[in-house]
C-alpha cells in the first residue's frame, strides 16, 4: 500500500491512529465546552494548536516515509546507495521528512504543555505560590522550546547537511542531543504531573471525584513513561543517527496519550450527563424486568385460588348430588 513495506505500514497504520485518537479528543473537549457554554479559553487555543502541528508532523512523516524507501531503515538506506543500489533520493526525501518532523514535535509538545499549564492557571488559582511556581514553569517550557529548536535546526552546518550526509561540513552527535533534550523533557514532564496534585487533594472534593482526578494523574504518568520507553527505544548511542523509525513510533504514542490526558478534565460536564443518562436507563431496565414478573406472579396466584375455588364449588355439587 502506498509504496510502504511491512515496517513502514505498521508505522503509517500507528501514525494515522493516534493523530484520529488526538483529533477525537480535542473535537470532544471544544464540543463540550460549547455545548455546556463553559467559554473557549487560552488553554483551548494552545492545544488546538498542537493538534493542527501534530497533523502537518504526521503529515510530514509519511510523506518522507512513502518518497524515502517505503519504511527501510536508515542504515539499510546508506548501504543501499554505497552499493550503488539505490537512489541518494530516497535518503534526502528521509531526512528531510524526519527533520522537518523534529521541528513539529518539539513544537507540538511544548503546545501541549503550555494548554496543560494555562488550564491548571485558571482552575488552580487559589495562592499566588501556585500562581508564581506555573508561570515558572511556563518559562521553563518556553526556555527548553527555543534551545531544542535551535539545536535541531541547527545541529549540522550546513544546515542541508542534515538530508545531504555526503556533503561537506559537519554535524553534531545526533544520538547525544536527543539524549539531553529528552531527559530535560522528561523533568519538565514530571513538573507538570506534580504541580496539581497536592492542591487537588487538599481541596474538599467528593470521593468520587478525587477518584477520577487519580485517574488523569495516573494517565500523566504513563504519557511519562511512553516519554521514558521513547529516549531508551531511540537512543543509539554508537550511532551519529538515532533510531528514527522507533522514534516515529514511540513520538506518536506519546503525543496522543498527551492529548487525551489534557483533555479528560474537560470531560467532567460530559461524564456527569452520561452518568445520570446511565443510571437513569438502568433503572428504567430495571422496572421494566420486574413489573412483567410481578404481574404474572400475582396473574398465577390470583388463577390458582380461582382454581380452588371451582374445585370447591364442584365438590360441593357432588356432595349434594351424592
Amino acid at each position: 500500500m502506498y509504496g510502504l513495506n511491512a515496517h513502514g505500514q505498521t508505522q503509517f497504520n500507528t501514525a494515522v491512529t493516534c493523530a484520529v485518537i488526538s483529533g477525537l479528543a480535542v473535537v470532544i473537549r471544544i464540543s463540550n465546552k460549547l455545548w455546556y457554554k463553559m467559554g473557549v479559553h487560552t488553554d483551548d487555543y494552545w492545544i488546538v494548536i498542537a493538534l493542527a502541528l501534530f497533523w502537518c508532523n504526521v503529515a510530514v512523516l509519511q510523506w518522507g516515509t512513502i518518497t524515502g524507501g517505503g519504511g527501510i531503515e536508515m542504515d539499510e538506506l546508506l548501504a543501499l546507495v554505497a552499493q550503488g543500489q539505490g537512489k541518494a533520493e530516497l535518503i534526502e526525501n528521509y531526512l528531510k521528512g524526519i527533520f522537518t518532523s523534529i521541528i513539529l514535535y518539539i513544537a507540538t509538545v511544548s503546545a501541549l504543555k503550555m494548554s496543560i499549564l494555562y488550564f491548571y492557571r485558571r482552575m488552580f488559582f487559589i495562592t499566588n505560590t501556585y500562581q508564581n511556581v506555573s508561570l515558572a514553569v511556563m518559562l521553563v517550557t518556553l526556555a527548553w522550546f527555543v534551545a531544542s529548536e535551535l539545536v535541531a535546526i541547527f545541529a549540522c552546518t550546513p544546515v542541508d547537511k542534515f538530508w545531504h550526509p555526503t556533503k561537506h561540513g559537519k554535524c553534531a552527535n545526533g544520538s547525544a542531543v536527543f539524549l539531553s533534550t529528552g531527559i530535560i523533557d522528561i523533568i519538565v514532564d514530571f513538573a507538570v504531573l506534580v504541580m496539581p496534585i497536592r492542591v487537588a487533594f487538599t481541596l474538599h472534593l467528593p470521593l468520587r471525584t478525587r477518584i477520577a482526578m487519580a485517574g488523569i494523574f495516573a494517565l500523566g504518568g504513563f504519557v511519562i513513561v511512553t516519554n521514558i520507553v521513547r529516549i531508551q527505544y531511540i537512543y543509539q548511542p554508537k550511532s551519529r543517527y538515532v533510531n528514527f523509525a522507533q522514534g516515529e513510533l514511540w513520538s506518536n504514542i506519546h503525543i496522543m496519550t498527551a492529548f487525551i490526558c489534557a483533555c479528560l478534565p474537560i470531560y467532567k460536564p460530559l461524564w456527569n450527563t452520561a452518568s445520570k443518562i446511565a443510571t437513569d436507563l438502568i433503572r428504567r431496565y430495571i422496572g421494566s424486568t420486574q413489573n412483567p414478573l410481578s404481574f404474572i406472579t400475582r396473574k398465577s396466584k390470583d388463577s390458582s385460588y380461582i382454581e380452588m375455588d371451582n374445585v370447591g364449588h364442584r365438590s360441593g355439587l357432588v356432595d349434594s348430588q351424592v
